[in-house]
């Protein structure tokens, strides 16, 4: 009985171990060398425009191919060949058969999928250069087309098609000199929609939705001649905030509305523009990315200067004027919520144990006719060298330690964006969007700008007195996006001007902030 019961136990092992083999040749997924011939059309005849707008691939152009038919195969990147105008070769899946349908997509880096489990691809027009060479990696084209498939190789050929409109313009000071040395370009839409991302389905190439925004070019070194944009197909009349490597800041706008053709090249006529002051703390931030100490009506405000930044975006207290800088939205986008669903200390978010680098908690200053004014008695509690310019609104002291010092809210919204069900306060603020201002763009305040914030409104500089269509801060605790650790974050009472780290699981109102 127990020989017998030992050949048996064999048999089964030999069993199970026969089929893991099989298993993993069923799970292994192979390779064979594969060509594909993209052609593509040309779209410019000017001699300035060569490489890709001409129908010439550049060198070193990558395709991502992707199989639309099934799910689990790989995504593969072709490359162009080495003095070949549009041969692309690569590794494809042995999981595509003969005559299988694949889709191809330029540029292979905006793909972020792996694998043919996700057809849809989000597209963005941010981080353009504005220049020609830059425009390739957003002039975005698909194409459809069958695998012709062997045991040893395969191949196929495509047209691709562009998604695309590319926008080409010139710009002038006084209708005559060209604008040069141009570090930065917000278009936006006075008219019509402007859309700054897309969802591609690549089984068809076709935009399944599209979200407006507006378009920031950024280019530190400066663009001089002509322009280059991408657009998504739209029709609008645009408008065109600049600035320069000397801080000088322009805006123009194309005469009429425009049509923005798929696969087509839009050259507009030279564009001229007016000079614009720079930004004041206490101006009012308009959707088409301009700024006055008036209020214009016939533009739209979505928020208030608050700080002043430098050309890197960093906050820059010694500023009086700025093209740059940052801006409070006009009123609460949450009154309760929580700052986060579950305990968690978040990566890459500094903890601050600190207030201002010796207190847990304190009180803040607000200007009642001197800067030294407290809603505590306690000079123990009192938290000093927190103040402001009542004139300029510009920090006058502030601490170098603890929280408030804590001045990285965008970065800090870049962790907790992801889910307003995982993370409510800052969710729900890079969720928020406003014309000229989308999602992603906007974010929870740290704990050193809502400080700002609450001197500002004490001060005067920025309330509801002054700028008519400001709300004011509510007389309720307010998140900010500073942790302290796993379990609590720092909200700042706006009744008593008390920073404090509180349970990330009570209920505090947002209000949303954003650069520019």
């Amino acid at each position: 009985m127990k020989k017998t019961t030992t050949i048996l136990c064999l048999g089964i092992a030999l069993c199970m171990l026969g089929c893991s083999d099989d298993d993993d040749q069923v799970t292994t997924t192979s390779t064979v060398p594969f060509s594909l011939t993209a052609s593509l059309s040309p779209r410019s005849s000017d001699a300035e425009d060569t490489g890709i707008l001409q129908g010439n691939w550049n060198a070193n152009s990558q395709l991502a191919v992707m199989k639309t038919g099934s799910s689990g195969v790989p995504k593969t990147i072709l490359t162009r060949e080495t003095d070949s105008s549009d041969t692309f070769t690569g590794d494809l899946s042995t999981l595509v058969k003969n005559e299988n349908e694949i889709a191809v997509f330029y540029p292979a880096a905006a793909i972020t999928a792996t694998s043919s489990d996700t057809l849809t691809q989000t597209l963005n027009l941010s981080g353009q250069d504005g220049t020609l060479a830059g425009i390739t990696n957003y002039d975005y084209s698909w194409a459809l087309c069958k695998a012709s498939m062997n045991e040893t190789t395969g191949s196929s050929a495509c047209e691709m098609t562009s998604l695309v409109t590319i926008g080409k313009f010139q710009f002038t000071a006084n209708g005559d000199s060209p604008l040069n040395n141009i570090t930065r370009i917000t278009v936006t839409a006075t008219a019509g929609n402007l859309y700054s991302s897309a969802v591609m389905k690549l089984k068809d190439g076709e935009f399944s939705s599209t979200q407006t925004g507006n378009i920031t070019i950024k280019n530190k070194t400066g663009i001089s001649g002509t322009t280059y944009i991408s657009f998504f197909p739209s029709e609008a009349q645009l408008h065109f905030t600049l600035v320069t490597t000397t801080g000088e800041v322009y805006e123009t706008a194309t005469s009429t509305t425009i049509k923005l053709e798929k696969g087509k090249v839009y050259e507009a006529p030279t564009l001229t523009c007016t000079l614009l002051p720079s930004a004041k703390v206490g101006d009012y931030y308009y959707s088409d990315a301009t700024f006055s100490s008036e209020r214009n009506e016939n533009k739209t405000c979505i928020g208030i200067v608050y700080a002043l930044d430098d050309a890197d975006g960093n906050l820059s207290p010694t500023l009086s004027t700025s093209p740059f800088g940052r801006i409070v939205a006009l009123s609460d986008n949450q009154s309760s919520t929580k700052w986060i669903s579950k305990a968690e200390d978040i990566e890459g978010i500094e903890n601050y144990t600190t207030a201002d680098g010796t207190l847990t908690s304190g009180v803040l200053p607000y200007y009642d006719g001197t800067a030294d004014s407290f809603f505590s008695d306690k000079d123990e509690e009192r938290i000093k060298g927190a103040t402001i310019h009542v004139e300029t609104g510009q920090p006058a002291t502030w601490v170098s330690e603890g929280a408030i010092s804590d001045f990285n809210g965008k970065a800090h919204t870049a962790y907790l964006g992801k889910s307003s069900s995982s993370y409510p306060a800052g969710g729900y603020c890079y969720q928020y969007s406003t014309s000229g201002k989308s999602a992603g763009e906007w974010y929870l305040p740290s704990a050193g700008e809502l400080t700002l914030l609450w001197e500002l409104q004490k001060t005067g500089v920025i309330c509801k007195d002054k700028q008519d269509c400001f709300n004011d801060f509510t007389r309720k605790g307010y998140w900010s996006s500073s942790e302290h650790s796993a379990e609590s974050a720092w909200y700042l009472n706006f009744v008593s001007g008390a920073i404090v780290a509180n349970s990330k699981a009570s209920n505090y109102a947002t209000r949303p902030v954003a650069q520019f």
